[in-house]
């Protein structure tokens, strides 16, 4: 049996997990006192695991999954394990895709994005998350191999009709095609791997420190 790429990211083991966009900007005085900012590119997703002490087996998984990623060469798939479907879903019940979306900004420079085709009266809240995938031509990778991925920073309920419009951070990328499937069932994006350290290990396997792994979001057209 051969090896998918990119792999799916270990979801046992996690002692604890940062899940956020990774801002860069250059302040700027002004001459009266005001301060100017320009954003360095586009937002990427910075991922920190703290992995918890484990028993062998899965000091295994977690040890093979490392090496065959052989540093930042390989991009893997990854998930905010805090949350990989919408918190508030009403009876359990959540619309998997939504049926359209498009994206708007807003005069204050927020983006909004409508959404169409949800189940009636489902609920977004404060930090769900909304991924995009896609295929790009000749790509890698397999079925929707690109991956994208907003955050809700606002709380809305669909319309009786399905329909919702919410706010989220960072936008949607410019590379997103409007064909893109808007998703909310375990939300990905593609990252690689900044550093790892996995705990060593006692004799019989299981490991006496969990280590930690940084990952940055690899957002590919």
């Amino acid at each position: 049996m051969s090896l998918t790429y990119p792999r799916e990211m270990p979801e046992f083991g996690a002692n604890a997990i940062s899940f956020e966009p990774q801002q860069v900007d250059y302040m700027s005085p002004e001459t009266g006192g005001r301060i100017g900012a320009v954003a360095a590119g586009f937002p990427l997703w910075r991922m920190r695991i703290s992995l918890t002490n484990m028993g062998e087996r899965d000091a295994d998984q977690w040890r093979a999954f490392v090496a065959t990623l052989r540093g930042s060469r390989r991009a893997f798939l990854a998930h905010d394990l805090n949350r990989p479907r919408p918190r508030f879903p009403e009876g359990g019940a959540f619309s998997p895709v939504a049926a359209s979306w498009s994206q708007a900004i807003n005069a204050d420079g927020d983006a909004v994005l409508s959404l169409g085709g949800l189940l009636p009266g489902m609920p977004l809240w404060f930090g769900d998350y909304i991924g995009f995938r896609w295929d790009a031509p000749g790509a890698p990778g397999g079925s929707m191999a690109r991956k994208a991925l907003v955050r809700v920073v606002e709380g809305v309920t669909a319309s009786g009709g399905g329909n919702a419009v919410v706010t989220v951070e960072p936008p949607v990328p410019n590379i997103v095609p409007a064909d893109a499937q808007a998703y909310f069932t375990k939300p990905q994006c593609l990252m690689r791997v900044v550093s790892a350290q996995l705990g060593e290990q006692v004799p019989g396997g299981y490991t006496a420190q969990g280590g930690a792994i940084e990952a940055v979001q690899d957002l590919l057209p």
